[in-house]
């Protein structure tokens, strides 16, 4: 049984974390018996002292300490065998990898904005994550990390940029990637595979989290990707 530690659920969503929401998506999808362990808050909770990258998600198995979503996706796949996945080519790999790369290196980025620096989202994300933890380190600790996003985000570049043009972006993310999947059940035709798994995170995170944002209403009116998530949650999540 791999034990899976992940950001604790919130909003009806089981992780706050696109990754994290990944990994449990992945596993459902291939059959993967896990136990999932919710953690609080990453930089207080005692559980992200084992974790080997210093980040959530990470997962342990027979023994084995194993961090970072895309390696631990990996493991997976070596150890498990990647049926859900043998159906694509080698063409089909490659753009996996390419919308991979669309949402977890710059979609995020946006996401991670709309949370902690949009004072919408921070108004949502502040109560949630932190109301928690004791009076005296409610007080603190969020400031110290919202300060920690803001020169993370700065030194991303993502920061640099006003509201108007952080959220153009994510909204250009997300017509790509309906453009790309048009009316097909799944990105690469009838078959789900580890990329929807990816995509699906990022999806859930922007259009079931509450906030009223331009990302998740932009994200709503498409019912591509409405019906997309709905379909996997259909498949994996409720059955």
């Amino acid at each position: 049984m791999i034990n899976l530690y992940q950001l604790t659920g919130y909003w009806g969503i089981p992780s706050p974390s696109p990754f994290c929401m990944k990994l449990e998506t992945y596993m459902r999808m291939a059959g993967i018996p896990f136990r999932s362990i919710n953690i609080l808050d990453a930089l207080v909770a005692p559980a992200n002292r084992k974790a080997p990258k210093g980040k959530i998600p990470f997962i342990e198995y027979e023994g084995q300490t194993i961090g970072d979503s895309s390696l631990i996706l990996e493991f997976l796949k070596k150890k498990f065998g990647n049926t859900i996945d043998s159906h694509l080519n080698s063409r089909e790999n490659s753009e996996g990898l390419a919308i991979q790369r669309l949402f977890e290196d710059h979609y995020f980025w946006v996401i991670v904005y709309s949370r902690w620096l949009d004072k919408k989202g921070w108004a949502v994300t502040r109560p949630e994550f932190f109301n928690g933890l004791p009076p005296l380190i409610r007080q603190i600790v969020p400031f110290i990390r919202k300060a920690k996003m803001r020169k993370v985000l700065h030194i991303n570049g993502i920061a640099r940029h006003n509201e108007q043009d952080i959220y153009a972006m994510g909204i250009q993310d997300l017509d790509a990637f309906a453009s790309l999947l048009e009316n097909k059940p799944f990105i690469f035709g009838d078959k789900p595979s580890s990329f929807d798994a990816i995509a699906h995170g990022f999806l859930v995170n922007t259009m079931q989290v509450p906030f009223d944002l331009p990302i998740k209403r932009h994200a709503l009116q498409i019912e591509t990707l409405v019906s997309y998530c709905k379909r996997i949650e259909e498949l994996y999540y409720k059955t």
